[in-house]
């Protein structure tokens, strides 16, 4: 069976000269190959130069495509709708996009996949980031990536000025003030500051200040903790970031961290191999990690499933599919990721010494201490959670520009209060 062609395709055509030679010469056919559409992150780099391996081991070619986030999510929507018996494996947001998929029967559950499977051992995924991916009480994709918000900090200009990494968020504050040398192109701090972008990061600051994108179902993003968070974010970033904030998403923030520029910066702890490897980072070896800073209210970082494998609910080819998922999501390939310095969800890779050598002691402390306090969600959760993004990210986008916060804030209340209602 032919299938339309792709971006690039990963894999050994191996089989496709084999005969078999009971009673006579015949020509076995190839293997239906595995159409994967991934995402530009980190794990997908690394899973990447893996792949082979999978169709060495199972004679199955895989078909890999990358995408943008928004490339991926837009693409995945336009296939999904028009039915496509092509998409059969994808990585996918489950707070982003799970409850539209799941609604529209895009996605297939994959409990029967697994249930039974001692070897597969689904009991070792972490149940807090399962329960990001189950819907309804079925299983719509299987975790891969666990995040929580940390701060991540330039220990050689800390040790510089004799400091020490703030426990609260007023001392980050009076320490990126400290740090920013604007003439000299170095920055006190740095987050998200594009519009969608920044919700997922602001989030934490947001619960911090004792604020909540929803409260008992209904919008809450115009409250007085919701001012106050905007204000202080917006402050922080106008005031101490660098210039072109507003246009930036984890990749360039992530970027001038890793050069040096920046002092602190906040963000998932899956992008720790961005900031902190040789290959990467020019202060590879200084980068310290630290939980996020304490604010009014308390200490909620986010600690969320962020990134997850699925299969498509129309592919024919659900059986090479889910061989394809069993084996990224196996014991055996977490813990090699994790060995890589991407976090995994199961949690014999957390327990197995070998993974944590690629991190450092402060970066496992600050993950695990925030797995056990860490609110499971990191944006509000409703179907059409873009359109969500969107209209809160206007109030963030507001406040680090300088305007009028509670005008803007009072806008994206009734904007998604009436989205909410809609649904």
């Amino acid at each position: 069976m032919k299938r339309k062609g792709f971006v690039a395709i990963v894999g050994l055509l191996v089989f496709s000269g084999m005969f078999c030679f009971a009673s006579g010469s015949q020509e076995q056919d190839t293997p239906e190959p595995v159409r994967y559409l991934g995402v530009l992150h980190e794990w997908t780099n690394v899973i990447e130069d893996m792949i082979p391996e999978f169709t060495a081991e199972t004679g199955i070619p895989v078909e890999f495509e990358s995408y943008t986030e928004e490339q991926l999510s837009n693409k995945l929507s336009t296939e999904s709708a028009a039915m496509s018996k092509d998409l059969d494996v994808f990585n996918f947001r489950p707070l982003q996009d799970g409850l539209i998929f799941a609604e529209n029967g895009w996605i297939e559950p994959l409990d029967s996949y697994f249930a039974g499977d001692v070897e597969y051992d689904a009991d070792d995924l972490s149940p807090g980031a399962l329960g990001t991916c189950t819907v309804d009480g079925k299983v719509i994709a299987i975790p891969l990536i666990t995040e929580a918000e940390v701060l991540y900090y330039n220990k050689l200009m800390f040790a510089e000025k004799g400091l020490e990494p703030p426990k609260t968020l007023d001392e980050m504050m009076e320490i990126a003030e400290q740090l920013t040398d604007k003439e000299n192109g170095i920055y006190g701090v740095v987050s998200r500051g594009a519009r969608s972008a920044s919700v997922t990061q602001f989030s934490s600051y947001l619960r911090n200040f004792g604020g909540s994108y929803m409260t008992d179902g209904k919008a809450s993003v115009n409250t007085p903790e919701a001012i106050k968070a905007y204000e202080f974010y917006g402050k922080m970033l106008r005031e101490y970031g660098p210039p072109g904030v507003l246009n930036f998403s984890w990749p360039q923030c992530a970027e001038l961290f890793a050069q040096g520029k920046i002092g602190m910066y906040t963000d998932a702890s899956s992008l720790y191999n961005a900031v902190a490897s040789p290959e990467k980072s020019k202060i590879a070896g200084n980068v310290g990690v630290a939980m996020f800073p304490e604010g009014p209210a308390g200490n909620y970082p986010y600690n969320v499933c962020a990134w997850s494998i699925a299969m498509g609910a129309n592919s024919d080819n659900k059986e090479n599919a889910w061989k394809f998922i069993k084996w990224l999501t196996s014991k055996e390939m977490m813990l090699e990721t994790q060995k890589r310095g991407i976090t995994m969800a199961r949690k014999s890779a957390w327990e197995d010494p070998s993974s944590n050598t690629s991190f450092t002691a402060d970066f496992i402390e600050a993950s695990l201490k925030s797995a056990a306090i860490g609110s499971p969600f990191d944006r509000p959760r409703v179907v059409r959670v873009q359109e969500a993004r969107d209209i809160i990210g206007t109030s963030i986008v507001t406040a680090i520009e300088g305007g009028d916060v509670v005008s803007a804030a009072n806008m994206a209340q009734d904007d998604f209060q009436t989205l909410i209602d809609e649904e």
